[in-house]
């Protein structure tokens, strides 16, 4: 992979393409490396080292959206948004040799006063989904975590994607 360009999304943004949005502190240990076999076929005989991610752990104070507490008091495992799109480019470059530019959508969001003074609680919002209805939960972007200090700013944007949703007709297909 020769270049990674970036497409910086809004808060939100962000929101729209979560399905899980839950706050949370870090969990112990709060990430390990994940190693993830790279199978070698029809590629004349090269070899990929595995590809490696960063998996973070993080215990669950609340839950913001769905509504519910079926997270709350439970320990989650988050893998990296879009993992699966880097493996794909891992495999190409050790076996196929191909190197591309990719775009990723990545959020950045604003350092806090708070958090520049280091007095920020120790609570964060993320933002999650399961990607190409895979079971695992990802990060919905990267970089898709908040401060807990935005909390009514993700809860105005959750309502009225939630009452966006709710009155769009919905589409029923007949066959």
């Amino acid at each position: 992979m020769s270049r990674i360009f970036h497409n910086h999304l809004e808060l939100k943004d962000v929101v729209a393409r979560s399905q899980v949005v839950l706050i949370v502190r870090d969990g112990q240990p709060s990430t390990r490396m994940a190693s993830v076999p790279v199978r070698a076929t029809g590629n004349g005989g090269r070899k990929c080292p595995p590809f490696k991610k960063v998996v973070a752990r993080f215990e669950v104070v609340e839950q913001l959206w769905p509504k519910g507490k079926q997270w709350v008091g439970k320990t989650v495992e988050v893998d990296p948004a879009d993992w699966h799109d880097d493996l794909h480019d891992h495999r190409s470059w050790h076996l196929d040799g191909l190197s591309q530019a990719v775009h990723r959508d990545v959020y950045r969001r604003a350092i806090t006063l708070r958090e520049r003074l280091g007095r920020a609680p120790p609570e964060r919002i993320i933002f999650l989904a399961r990607q190409d209805g895979r079971p695992e939960l990802a990060f919905a972007v990267a970089g898709g975590v908040e401060s807990a200090t935005r909390r009514r700013r993700v809860e105005r944007l959750l309502d009225h994607s939630s009452s966006a949703n709710a009155s769009r007709p919905t589409v029923r297909r007949i066959s």
